[in-house]
């Protein structure tokens, strides 16, 4: 498993022993958002991301800002890929 932010996201939640639900409750968003940081979809707020680093101390379970840099990086890199793709398919037609 790589250490991105969204893995050590899930890895605190498994740790925990706590349902997607349960985490998201915990750290007051929706279900969905926990989701979307877990599959790499989203970055957490600076709100939720305190209560997460809170949690991840218990477990040794480190944040730092260039795992959020990596993230918005590689998300600019995939939004820039699918316009890129969308425009070609636009020429084709």
């Amino acid at each position: 498993m790589a250490n991105t932010l969204g893995n050590k996201i899930a890895r605190i939640r498994i740790l925990e022993n706590l349902t997607q639900v349960e985490m998201s409750k915990r750290v007051k968003v929706t279900q969905s958002s926990l989701s979307a940081w877990e599959n790499h979809g989203s970055i957490p707020p600076w709100s939720a991301m305190k209560e997460i680093i809170k949690l991840g101390e218990k477990y040794n379970v480190k944040f730092s800002i260039e795992d959020v840099m990596k993230e918005s990086r590689r998300r600019s890199s995939d939004t820039y890929r699918r316009g890129a793709r969308k425009k070609q398919e636009i020429m084709e037609k």
